[in-house]
């Protein structure tokens, strides 16, 4: 038996990169946009304490 899952976006990543490399991707600016619509502020909280932000 199958089971039929439905995905839809939270947010989107955004970056200043402008070619596809594959070096020095912790110099690089990434941006997190959470969908509004979805989220509020709250659901960041906590979210400065992994190491990679």
């Amino acid at each position: 038996m199958s089971k039929l899952f439905t995905f839809r976006p939270i947010g989107t990543v955004s970056s200043t990169c402008e070619t596809s490399i594959d070096d020095d991707w912790e110099v690089i600016p990434v941006y997190i946009s959470l969908d509004p619509e979805q989220f509020g502020g709250e659901a960041l909280i906590g979210l400065d304490a992994f190491f990679a932000l």
